[in-house]
């Protein structure tokens, strides 16, 4: 974001007139995914919960990799009732992650 050698060099090879990035200062912060549940939506959630007889569960944990094992286990799972024997390891990017 404050600009430097390569990102000039990156710039100037596609033919673009400046040295740096020229974001926009941000103008609030909100929570991302990593900080936990918004309040607010509880209560949509709850309402439609109800009105399909659902259990809503609000799962709390400390450390963001702390169900990882859990959500492996879960997709080996799902692959054997596919029938595909799941023997590899797929690595998320933060940014790029497959939802």
């Amino acid at each position: 974001m404050q600009g430097g050698g390569r990102v000039a060099e990156l710039l100037a090879r596609y033919g673009i007139e400046r040295s740096r990035w020229n974001a926009p200062a941000p103008t609030d912060s909100v929570p991302e995914a990593e900080w936990g549940l918004d309040e607010y939506i509880k209560a949509p959630l709850k309402k439609m919960a109800d009105a399909q007889g659902w259990r809503l569960l609000e799962i709390r944990y400390e450390d963001p990799e702390a169900l990882s094992f859990m959500v492996a286990e879960i997709y080996r799972d799902w692959y054997l009732a596919a029938g595909v024997h799941a023997t590899r390891l797929t690595v998320d990017s933060f940014l790029l992650m497959d939802p």
